[in-house]
């Protein structure tokens, strides 16, 4: 019974400690204009935005996308030699940054966005769950980049490049 009850103790300050970190991160998420824009992001929350924007810093940091995604862990490099795969490297990068963009894929799948049928294309095309989920994480990736360079609002009718999607009739 003492060791239940300390248990119940140490998780009831431990909730406290948690709600106090997510009350100074929104507040943090609200005073910066690019948390803002990355909150917009369907999957990303003030406290993913804030853990990004940590991390990143500037979207000058990174070339293009496929620097920050295979910092961020989300890729694979094959190993081949004379035309010959021989097997996959995994990059190792940032655990933090994947993980905020893997539980970003994760949230888009709950909700009825333009990522959610980008998803539901590539799945319907065959592509694996995973595969497909880490995809999703790309191009959240890809889009966050775009917003920290450019300074530009997330816009569900633009994809990562700027080009106008073209509507479906």
């Amino acid at each position: 019974k003492f060791i239940a009850i300390n248990l119940f103790e140490h998780i009831n300050s431990i909730s406290e400690i948690k709600k106090s970190y997510e009350k100074k991160l929104e507040k943090l998420a609200k005073n910066s204009p690019l948390a803002k824009k990355l909150c917009d992001i369907p999957g990303i929350s003030y406290i993913r935005s804030t853990t990004i924007l940590a991390i990143i810093c500037s979207g000058d940091r990174f070339e293009n996308k496929h620097k920050l995604w295979s910092y961020a862990g989300l890729v694979r490099h094959g190993a081949v030699s004379d035309g010959k795969i021989y097997g996959n490297r995994k990059v190792k990068g940032c655990s933090e940054l994947k993980a905020a963009f893997m539980g970003a894929a994760t949230a888009v799948l709950c909700g009825n966005s333009s990522l959610r049928v980008y998803y539901d294309r590539l799945r319907s095309k065959g592509t694996a769950d995973r595969d497909a989920k880490i995809a999703v994480a790309r191009k959240i990736a890809a889009i966050a980049l775009m917003i920290l360079k450019t300074g530009k609002n997330y816009d569900p009718n633009f994809d990562q490049i700027g080009s106008r999607k073209t509507s479906p009739h």
